[in-house]
Parts: C-alpha cells; structure tokens; sequence
C-alpha cells in the first residue's frame, strides 16, 4: 500500500514537473515572438528612415524645379499636395511604430509576470518534493504511526493538486496571452 502510494506520488511530481517544462517551452515562445516584433520595428524605422530621404530627395528636387521653371506653378502646388501626403504617410508610420512599441511593453510586462508566477511555481514544486521526500522518511521511521503517516500523504496529496491547480491556471494564463500576442500581431 505504501509503495503504490509512494509510485503514485512519484508519478504525480514527474508529471508536475513535466507541466512545468511545458510553461517553460511555452514561455520562450512567447520571447521569441518578442524578438519578431523588435524586427519588424526595426524594419518600420528603417522604412521611416528611407520616406525621410525620399521627403529631402523631394524637396530639393522641387528647389531645382523652382529655378528652373518658375512659370509652372501648377507643377510647384501638385508637388506640395504630395509632400504633404508623404507627411501624412510618415506621420501615420510613427503612430504605428508608437502603437508597437506599446503593445511590445505590454507583452514584456505580461511575460515579466508570467515569469516570475514561474518561479513562484517552481519553489513550490521544490518545496513540495522536499516536504514529499521529508514523509517517505518519516514513513519508514516511524511504520507503527501508519495513522498519522496517512493523514500527512493524504495532505501533501491536497497541496499537490492544489499545486497542479496553480499550474493548471498559469497554463491557461500563458495560453491565453500567446493567443492575445498572436492577436495583435
């Protein structure tokens, strides 16, 4: 009876170990859709960068033209109603590049969280083993107090679902944060 128990028990921190790898997986991919959005907001300031250039490569252009026709006011005022346009177009860029880089705090924040009810959960798992391997001592030290014996498995049995529970809820957290980040993405 005791060794079932003692399988059992086993058996139940192996698999509350293997919960906790799966939030550790769960929580580098969430890194690493971090890291695809610090590209694609490198890749909006280098688009910022070139319409800037684009911008100056247009008013000197619309200087020379000036100069050299001066009597084609029409084309001037069809060149100002498109750089006005660019500046609309760069504005709207920098809005977006704002909205980024907010929402990328935001999960940083959210992963930052996420990690530290992590580590939470693993110096309870680590408490728990501990407190797990300080009864099969007891267990064999003591084999005429089977009674009291069995009521401490039968807490430690409570704390373990009600660990598995934390976990359980920490999955559906991550879950659900991953499906938000794909969201915005």
């Amino acid at each position: 009876m005791m060794r079932e128990d003692k399988a059992r028990k086993e058996a139940e921190l192996a698999q509350s170990r293997h919960d906790l790898e799966e939030e550790q997986s769960k929580s580098r991919a969430l890194s690493q859709q971090l890291d695809r959005m610090r590209a694609l907001v490198e890749s909006l300031d280098s688009t910022k960068e070139e319409l800037v250039k684009r911008l100056q490569a247009t008013s000197q252009e619309k200087v020379a033209e000036c100069q050299d026709k001066a009597v084609l006011l029409s084309d001037v005022q069809s060149y100002k109603r498109e750089l006005l346009a660019k500046e609309q177009e760069l504005a709207d860029l920098r809005r977006s590049v704002e909205q980024i880089d907010a929402a990328k705090d935001e999960l940083q924040g959210e992963l930052d969280a996420k990690t530290e009810e992590l580590v939470v959960a693993r110096q309870q798992l680590d408490r728990q083993a501990r407190d797990f391997s300080n009864v099969q001592h007891q267990m064999s030290m003591v084999a005429g107090k089977e009674d009291s014996v069995q009521r401490r498995l039968f807490e430690r049995e409570q704390e373990i679902k009600t660990l598995r529970a934390e976990l359980q809820g920490l999955r559906q957290a991550l879950d659900e944060q991953s499906q938000l980040a794909q969201a915005k993405a």
